[in-house]
């Protein structure tokens, strides 16, 4: 059960994945997305993740989540993020905390 609630969890943070990216991918390109990922995580290929192939599945999303962010801050598109670039994306203090 506690591996379906992790499994569920990695498909919510699939779906935020639009959030990340420049142009949003369709529902289709996510689950495509999603299924490469699971296919890569599934090292023997029975169709599961065992907890240590979920583990690499997690981390391959948040590379995916990342590289999406990454290249939403990346706004010129040199393959770097400027400060100027990062504050324009959260102007002001940011993340809820007061400032310093």
């Amino acid at each position: 059960m506690k591996l379906g609630r992790w499994f569920l969890m990695g498909t919510v943070l699939t779906l935020a994945t639009p959030l990340f990216a420049q142009s949003p991918p369709s529902a289709a390109e996510i689950e495509a997305e999603r299924a490469a990922l699971f296919a890569q995580a599934d090292a023997d290929g029975n169709g599961a993740l065992s907890l240590s192939e979920f583990k690499t599945f997690e981390s391959l999303m948040r590379d995916k989540m990342t590289e999406h962010h990454f290249n939403h801050l990346d706004t010129n598109g040199d393959g770097a993020v400027s400060l100027d670039e990062l504050q324009a994306d959260h102007p002001g203090p940011g993340f809820g905390h007061p400032p310093f």
